[in-house]
């Protein structure tokens, strides 16, 4: 089984959308290699690859993508908000993520899904 994944960002001016999905699909791929490719015999598509479509094809339309990488699975990461600065002097991280892996081999069905909903960080 082959696994692509695909962040959405719609961030806040103030933070690039490209740098922040990158260094989250980077990381999250990074872990999913890490801690289930063995167990699980998951191929993760190398995040770069994924990358070089998105901007040649200045898409996110994930079936496209799965696809053109001849990926089995879609991770779609949606943040639908990130910031790290709610006010003047205060620096506290927050985000709201939806998690959904669709499955490409029945035409892009939801095989699981999970709202995180808002995380803080620090809480206070």
């Amino acid at each position: 089984m082959t696994f692509a994944l695909l962040v959405i960002a719609l961030l806040s001016p103030r933070w690039s959308k490209q740098c922040a999905s990158r260094q989250i699909s980077q990381r999250v791929s990074e872990l999913l290699e890490e801690h289930l490719t063995k167990k699980q015999k998951i191929k993760v598509v190398p995040q770069r690859k994924v990358d070089a479509w998105i901007d040649e094809n200045d898409s996110d339309d994930y079936l496209e993508l799965a696809k053109a990488v001849k990926a089995d699975m879609v991770l779609y990461i949606d943040l639908a908000h990130f910031d790290l600065m709610p006010g003047q002097t205060v620096y506290q991280g927050s985000s709201d993520i939806t998690l959904k892996v669709h499955d490409m081999t029945t035409g892009g069905n939801i095989v699981w899904s999970k709202p995180l909903g808002e995380i803080l960080y620090p809480l206070n």
